[in-house]
């Protein structure tokens, strides 16, 4: 026995048969929710029925062949009546029973055991959920065979009689072998589902074919211990069985009993016509039976869900071949009544009881297996005490519906990120790691299901490229229990404030839901998001009053009363506290505190559609009326938080301070974020995994390396950052970065021919952090600055006759100043401000205007304003206030506060002094404040004089914008690649590690398999050992090329004979493939 435990549906399952039941406690074991110790199934099984000595039992319809259930007193499809007739004419019947309710012998016998997709020994590549499960049996064991009456068609049937053995079972058994295979996820929306696939097969060695066979799962509910009180029903529409408690109260459950249930999702294909409703035709009208509307079933077709048949313990069990055949096949089982043809059943007295749902007749030939795929699950009880059964299976139908959805998508739900391809290289005492991006740009294949609001897993927050970061990985065995995180990369990404609300009683016509757009966008923009405090809130809706009240119940159940007229409007902003809550309308008009509303004293009545503000959160109502009775919600709400470390991603890593010769396991995931369930997932380590064993490099080669950046053009603040990250990749060309307008960027190999040299294109980080591209080997990381201003220095200081109106108002990028510009990071250069007794003609804007900041004529600025980088002098406005003292068309800051909001704009555009121009004519037409955004604003200040002072002729205002980088800067740099370079080769570095070599040194991975390492040799030599005396001990060929050179070669201690050579000092020869030569000595002790 095994569980399905991922999830909260908690099932355990066996290799004969058996799925729910506990038998290791000999007791119930379908416990939801999980660990709570509340059971839901007893236990159930497959059950599989046919004929192999009796034909088909089909019929001649004018021509065409079909298997019909209308009465009959020759075909057993169609028999009414008392037993010993239908024994007469069903001469054949066979079942092989996985689960007994009445607690007979298991028929069903393991041929495997119970796998495991969590565990190593999964016999396939791949997996379908979080928890797949799959095992094998048959009814081939004479042990399983019960001779008694009621099993295996032994004294039951008359057939046979004695001791069953495997010849028995061939001849009189059924003869069939059934692959069980179940898939389980934990996400939101299925976590109280279990899908089970039975496939079917025959593998009776006479290879007679299995005629009239039917297929079924039969349920053996006990919610709770009180199991007499239970009922059964089912949804024909869904193909839906379930059962539940008949008064919904359990003495141990802590709350409301649910309702468990199996839905039909795929059956065996009818090979003809059945006439499943017995009215003797072929058509698509159905015939009410016991009140369930039966169709027919074409040929070609699945045949569906057959029969829903429900038994129990005032009735009994069916216990013969005759009763579990003539069940399956939709007839009422007892021989003893009257055998009639009723598919489905319905429960009207509360007992402990048990369904079959059924699919037949089909013939199941040698090698044509069939497949029925059933859905187990558990739901909550939905509406109230006193609903019919029609409200509170709701959500059960609900659940329902979801598996259906993941049965039609095949099974497709989240998945995780493609794994990432890993490269990785040895170096010395180093192992180079790189990856590849196909996790970041392939799209999740689930959202063409979340993304259709057809579909029951519709899920609009469902993100189509859900990619967040990569996990490097490290172990020194590779098992799947022994991986240490080396480092962790990821998107800047963060889960938003939330609010889970539940209805805790009560019945509303509508929904309360978490309004995140007005809650983020007006209450916490205006009040602050130390409002949002996260506590836990009941509402309630008085149905007597329709008065809203709310407690705190992080504060203990503390009420909190609605503001009234008396606190006034927006008392949550005004306050700052959560002490009450306050409601508007939709419009987010007020409603709580509106005096007309208060004077009737009715300021906290519900009114439909409107939202409630509490403690940082916006709530919304449905637009319904009051309900007539109380209601009540919970509300849950969750903090924003980082979701990871928010790093940014990378694409290397570079592992160091590694011990030669050892043999290190590496892996990267790749894992996404979404903001629905699951929250994230993560790629398979076996499936991005390398093995690296780090060694010397061979002597004389050029060791891979990237020469400083050098700038060829350009005068940006951007630097260029490098880093060999793959040594073997680096190609010993030069290289050259360059911008585009856009600020992406390019490297080009220059190397190359024209057309063929851009080797990366389109880059746009400039932000610093990992997320880089690799080219040729090299990291290269380009930073950029953002906008802003590097300084502003005044020249001589002692002269500086202004200070700035506030903090960071000195100078202002036309970004940051918050008016709106024109002007991108391209257009910033370094600005001087001369004092050199020249004017700036410049178009004055007055605040107070009418209209506001209008052109108000052509005033003066006692300065030149130059562009330094490009040699240019630059055009300029300014404001000044209406009825200010120092309004005089001239820009001279005052004294004053506010230095008479005499605001100084410069333009990113050359000087034009002429007021007749057409720049001029844009200057008249536009307000620098509503039109900003149209203006080339590079600067803005805002400035105070200092009392008593003035410029000084020969003083310079320095202005130095950050310098983004532009197509006018352009980088180089040059590689060194891994090759081999002769007149490199230095023999005197040869050395042996370890000497002397100690028989219980680290590197020795055990005694047995000992390990001596000659570094530093060259890619291609000989290696000849000897004794002190002059002997030849062995020779090794080290023959290293390309990637894989490489200056280690091992020896394992043995001689030419495989022996193992004795304690002693050994002297060792070197002979690369130009005949240098080198000698040393090393000894071994043992």
């Amino acid at each position: 026995m095994r569980w399905l435990d991922i999830n909260n549906f908690k099932c355990p399952i066996t290799n004969y048969g058996f799925i729910g039941n506990n038998n290791a406690e000999n007791r119930a074991g379908g416990e939801w929710p999980a660990g709570s110790g509340e059971y839901y199934l007893y236990g159930g099984g497959i059950w599989i029925a046919g004929t192999v000595d009796q034909g088909p039992f089909t019929e001649d319809f004018g021509g065409n062949t079909v298997y019909t259930f209308r009465p009959s007193t020759t075909n057993p499809l169609g028999w009414q009546g008392l037993g010993a007739g239908g024994r007469a004419i069903l001469t054949d019947p066979r079942a092989v029973i996985g689960y007994e309710p009445s607690g007979g012998t298991a028929e069903m016998a393991p041929l495997t055991k119970v796998f495991m997709s969590t565990e190593s020994d999964w016999p396939f590549p791949n997996t379908v959920s979080i928890l797949d499960t799959y095992t094998e049996y048959d009814d081939q064991d004479p042990q399983r065979w019960n001779t008694g009456t009621g099993s295996n068609s032994g004294k039951d049937t008359g057939k046979w009689s004695g001791t069953p053995t495997a010849s028995t079972i061939a001849t009189y058994g059924l003869g069939v072998k059934v692959k069980q295979t179940t898939y389980s996820w934990n996400y939101a929306n299925n976590s109280d589902i279990h899908f089970v696939v039975y496939d079917v097969e025959n593998i009776r060695t006479d290879g007679k074919t299995i005629n009239n066979c039917f297929v079924g799962v039969v349920s053996d509910p006990d919610i709770g211990n009180e199991a007499a009180d239970d009922m059964a029903g089912f949804d024909a529409s869904r193909n839906l069985g379930y059962a539940y408690d008949s008064d919904f109260s359990e003495a141990e459950f802590r709350g409301v009993p649910g309702f468990i249930g199996y839905r039909f999702l795929k059956s065996p294909v009818a090979e003809h016509d059945i006439d499943k409703n017995g009215d003797g035709v072929i058509d698509n009208n159905p015939v009410l039976i016991n009140s369930v509307p039966v169709y027919d079933v074409r040929a070609g077709q699945q045949i569906g869900l057959h029969a829903y048949k429900i038994f129990g313990r005032i009735a009994g069990d069916p216990d013969t071949e005759w009763e579990w055949y003539m069940t399956m096949a939709g007839h009422n089982f007892r021989e003893d009544q009257n055998q009639v043809y009723q598919p489905f059943d319905l429960s009207n007295t509360p007992e402990d009881q048990r369904f079959l749902q059924s699919t037949g007749p089909f013939t199941l030939k040698p090698g044509q297996p069939v497949q029925i795929v059933v859905a187990m699950m558990v739901a909550k009880a939905a509406g109230n005490p006193g609903d019919p059964i029609s409200v509170r299976v709701a959500e059960l139908q609900r659940v329902s519906d979801v598996a259906q959805s993941i049965f039609d998508n095949n099974f497709l739900l989240p998945v995780p990120p493609k794994a990432p391809a890993l490269t990785a290289r040895a170096g010395d005492r180093t192992a180079y790691l790189s990856w590849d991006t196909i996790a970041e740009t392939t799209p999740d294949p689930f959202y063409s299901v979340a993304s259709d609001p057809a579909s029951a897993l519709y899920d609009p927050n469902y993100k189509q490229y859900d990619f967040e970061g990569y996990r490097v990985w490290k172990s020194l065995t590779g098992r799947p229990d022994d991986w240490e995180l080396l480092a962790e990369y990821d998107r800047q990404s963060v889960v938003p404030r939330n609010a889970e609300i539940t209805v805790q009683a009560g019945v509303y016509g509508g929904t309360l839901t978490y309004d995140a757009a007005t809650t983020e966008g007006y209450f916490l923009e205006y009040g602050g998001t130390s409002l949002f405090n996260g506590h836990e809130f009941l509402v309630m809706l008085d149905g007597a009053t329709q008065k809203m009240k709310v407690f705190d119940v992080s504060l203990g159940g503390q009420e909190i009363p609605c503001n009234t007229y008396a606190d006034g409007d927006d008392y949550w902003y005004y306050v700052g506290d959560n002490s009450q809550f306050e409601l508007f309308d939709s419009s987010l008009n007020y409603l709580s505190s509106d005096s007309t509303r208060n004077a009737n004293g009715i300021n906290d009545q519900y009114v439909p559609g409107m939202i409630m503000y509490l403690a940082g959160m916006a709530l919304q109502f449905d637009n319904v009326p009051a309900p007539a009775s109380t209601v009540i919600w919970r509300i849950v709400p969750s903090q924003e938080e980082d979701f990871g470390a928010n790093t940014t991603v990378a694409h290397s890593y570079i592992d160091r301070d590694l011990i030669n010769g050892q043999k290190y396991y590496y892996a990267v995931t790749a894992y996404d974020f979404q903001l629905s369930s699951p929250r994230s997932l993560e790629s398979g380590r076996t499936l991005s995994q390398a093995v690296v064993v780090p060694r010397s490099e061979p002597n004389g080669l050029a060791t891979p390396d990237v020469a400083p950046i050098t700038r060829i053009s350009g005068s940006s603040d951007g630097i260029v950052n490098l880093e060999v990250v793959d040594p073997v990749s680096v190609t010993g060309h030069t290289y050259r970065i360059g911008f585009k307008a856009d600020q992406t960027w390019f490297v080009r190999d220059i190397d190359k021919p024209a057309g063929q040299d851009t080797v990366v294109n389109n880059v746009a980080n400039q932000a610093g952090g990992f997320d880089y591209p690799i080219v040729d080997g090299v990291l290269v990381k380009v930073i950029g600055p953002s906008i802003g201003i590097e300084s502003s220095r005044y020249v001589p200081s002692a002269n500086k006759w202004f200070q700035e109106r506030a903090a960071g108002y000195e100078v202002m990028t036309g970004v940051d100043w918050g008016w709106g510009t024109t002007v991108t990071g391209a257009d910033y250069a370094r600005i001087e401000v001369r004092f050199n007794g020249g004017t700036t003609r410049a178009p004055v804007y007055v605040r107070g205007a009418s209209p506001n900041y209008s052109y108000q004529g052509a005033g003066t600025i006692p300065a030149e304003i130059w562009d330094v980088t490009n040699n240019r002098r630059l055009a300029a406005a300014f404001v000044e206030q209406n009825g200010a003292v120092s309004r005089d068309g001239v820009w001279t800051p005052s004294t004053a506060a506010d230095g008479g909001r005499e605001y100084l704009f410069i333009f990113a555009q050359t000087y034009d002094p002429d007021t007749t121009s057409a720049q001029w004519a844009f200057y008249k037409s536009k307000s620098i404040y509503s039109n900003a955004g149209q203006f080339p604003i590079m600067t803005a200040s805002w400035l105070v004089s200092k009392a008593g002072m003035t410029f000084t002729t020969g003083d310079v205002w320095k202005i130095n914008p950050y310098l983004v980088n532009t197509p006018n800067d352009v980088f180089e740099y040059k590689t060194t690649a891994r090759v081999a370079v002769d007149s490199l080769v230095d023999m005197s570095k040869i050395t042996v590690v370890p000497n002397p070599f100690i028989i219980r040194h680290e590197l020795m991975p055990n005694e047995n398999n000992p390990a001596l390492y000659f570094t530093n040799l060259p890619p291609v030599c000989t290696v000849r050992i000897y004794t002190l005396s002059g002997d030849l001990v062995t020779v090794l060929q080290h023959a290293t090329s390309g990637a894989a050179a490489s200056g280690t070669a091992v020896w394992d201690l043995r001689n030419n004979n495989f022996q193992r050579v004795a304690s002693g000092l050994y002297l060792y020869h070197v002979e690369d493939a130009s005949g240098r030569t080198f000698v040393g000595k090393f000894a071994v002790v043992r």
